[in-house]
């Protein structure tokens, strides 16, 4: 909601799409990176604390494998790597895919390793497929 319907989010895309452009537009652009950094420590605190209230213990490293799924889903989604597009919808969409994709090599028997083998190959069939689209 707040990167489609606020000025805030389309500054976030405007300095995404391209710093200097968005600067020369007289966007204050390390205003807005620090309140996007804010708000990401923000919810990362508070997905900790989830965590913790869940689990009742805290590792520091307890989320290190976490990491490639919502990478690989926001660019399944059609997110570019470079920055200044990408959409909720989009995001859902590569979720799904990640999601059916888990699913079924769950009921194929694959262990974890493999799945996430499987999940690295689609990434980089992703990337490369924004990669190519860019030119």
């Amino acid at each position: 909601m707040i990167l489609s319907y606020t000025k805030f989010g389309l500054y976030v895309y405007a300095i995404g799409g391209d710093r200097q452009a968005a600067e020369r537009m007289g966007i204050d652009v390390a205003k807005v990176r620090l309140g996007t950094l804010v708000i990401s420590g923000v919810f990362a605190g508070v997905a900790g604390l989830v965590t913790l209230g869940r689990l009742g213990s805290a590792v520091p490293t307890m989320g290190a494998g976490l990491l490639l799924p919502p990478i690989a889903a926001v660019i399944l989604g059609g997110a570019d790597l470079f920055g200044g597009s990408g959409n909720m919808i989009g995001t859902l969409v590569g979720v799904l895919i990640l999601g059916v994709l888990q699913n079924g090599l769950n009921l194929l028997g694959v262990d974890p390793a493999g799945q996430l083998v499987a999940q690295g190959v689609v990434l980089m069939l992703a990337v490369l497929a924004n990669v190519a689209g860019r030119d």
